[in-house]
């Protein structure tokens, strides 16, 4: 199986756009049915990252705050970025999922 046909699980997102004042809001809802962690038996905490990208580059990175261990979080969780109107075709997110072992101190996803 290749990469990009393993199940990593879903991740549930809302976009929204104001244009009068040029911000597009990423409303973070969910996870779900995310990977075990390998190796991990409890004391993961799980959080997302958030990346503005343009041209290939990160314009701005931001993310969640921790959920225990769980493979379906629930984060409902906001973030405002400036983009103007102009911008707006040419701007895409990444997102990814990390685990945090707060026992072995390292990431884990």
């Amino acid at each position: 199986m290749t990469p990009q046909e393993e199940n990593l699980g879903e991740l549930h997102v809302a976009l929204m756009y104001l244009p009068t004042a040029e911000k597009l809001s990423v409303i973070l809802l969910s996870a779900k049915n995310l990977r075990p962690i390998e190796g991990a038996k409890r004391n993961i905490e799980i959080f997302a990252k958030i990346t503005l990208m343009h041209d290939g580059r990160p314009l701005k990175k931001t993310k969640t705050s921790g959920k225990a261990s769980d493979l379906s979080p629930v984060f409902n969780e906001t973030f405002v970025f400036d983009v103007p109107v102009y911008q707006l075709d040419k701007v895409y997110f990444s997102f990814a999922i990390i685990g945090v072992d707060k026992v072995r101190k390292h990431l884990c996803m």
